[in-house]
């Protein structure tokens, strides 16, 4: 599979969203959606460790990601960072699952351009962009749950900010960038 075009991705007619992970997403239908990373669509945190409510395929066709995979636990010492259960939409209802939890790295691995990688919905992780800018195509797997966030216990997230940050016109411009 190539690398489609501004104009081939357009006519996809999917909707085209800021998501706070740090890409723009075009979501093409239920199953099928592509990323767009570049400096114009910056990550909310640099520590966004989390799992997927679905196992999903993805395969890179511009640049080059690094997955980190962690492994996490409860503890009964303070810590700064908790594990929160949240659906990545908007309205969604979120819970602490763990006040306090350690967490460590485990495995890292780099997908380049042509090369495709799975991830099980279970799997506690977080993306590194090892590249200017980097396109991937995520094939979902229908299974639904809700996702798992390690996060600094600072962090509140607002549904306000999380996803109204950019417009849909912004998101394709961004795309558009990305491509070039």
């Amino acid at each position: 599979m190539s690398m489609l075009s501004i104009d081939e991705f357009k006519k996809l007619d999917g909707k085209a969203v800021y998501h706070p992970l740090g890409a723009i997403r075009l979501h093409v239908d239920k199953l099928t959606v592509y990323h767009f990373y570049s400096d114009q669509s910056p990550m909310m945190s640099e520590d966004n460790i989390h799992t997927h409510p679905y196992s999903f395929k993805s395969t890179v066709f511009k640049g080059g990601i690094r997955n980190i995979v962690y492994h996490y636990e409860e503890t009964e010492e303070n810590t700064e960072c908790r594990l929160l259960e949240r659906a990545c939409r908007e309205g969604a209802c979120e819970r602490d699952l763990y006040k306090n939890v350690n967490y460590y790295e485990a495995l890292r691995f780099d997908t380049m351009a042509g090369e495709s990688y799975n991830i099980h919905h279970s799997v506690m992780h977080k993306i590194e962009v090892i590249s200017e800018k980097a396109v991937s195509l995520l094939e979902k797997q229908p299974i639904e749950a809700d996702a798992l966030f390690i996060l600094d216990k600072k962090i509140v997230w607002n549904d306000e900010e999380l996803f109204n940050l950019k417009s849909e016109k912004e998101c394709w411009e961004i795309i558009e960038y990305t491509l070039q």
